[in-house]
């Protein structure tokens, strides 16, 4: 881990020298999207940090518990492709 005495600028050094990819996934039907969530301001601070994001939307979902049981096996193997390397 990179330490700085100024967390500004360790903050500003990960953001030009790592390069990450984010998943996100939501459910379409989601009460929060529009006020809360903003998933256009996700894929815009995405872009302009030039980081990759992987944007799953998926129609009729909402909120729920159903929807993060529905997909979170999906979740989970994003990020173990990153664990074995």
């Amino acid at each position: 881990m990179l330490m700085f005495s100024n967390n500004t600028k360790r903050s500003a050094y990960r953001a030009r020298h790592f390069r990450v990819t984010v998943s996100y996934a939501e459910g379409e039907a989601d009460q929060f999207l529009a006020e809360q969530l903003k998933p256009e301001a996700l894929e815009a601070a995405a872009q302009k940090a030039g980081h990759d994001l992987i944007l799953n939307r998926h129609e009729g979902y909402d909120h729920s518990y159903y929807f993060i049981s529905s997909f979170i096996d999906q979740h989970l193997r994003f990020h173990a492709q990153f664990l074995k390397g």
